[in-house]
């Protein structure tokens, strides 16, 4: 459901709200890679460059432990 929020919020443009969200998405499922790509999408969006880049490395390492081909298969980052 705060993957849900934040994805709302993020689209409308409501970065603070989008990233409270987010953040307890994360916090709930640490090992969901798309809910640390929109973390790093909201906090680019806020310009907070280091903290995206620390969540897009976080990304990575989950796409990649997951394997080969397996990508965010949540379908959560389809429109």
């Amino acid at each position: 459901a705060h993957y849900q929020l934040a994805k709302v919020e993020f689209d409308m443009k409501r970065f603070a709200d989008a990233q409270a969200e987010a953040e307890k998405a994360v916090s709930l499922e640490s090992d969901d890679s798309a809910n640390h790509y929109l973390l790093g999408r909201i906090y680019q969006s806020l310009n907070k460059r280091e903290m995206a880049k620390a969540q897009f490395q976080i990304t990575e390492k989950l796409i990649q432990a997951k394997g080969p081909g397996s990508g965010m298969a949540t379908g959560r980052n389809s429109h």
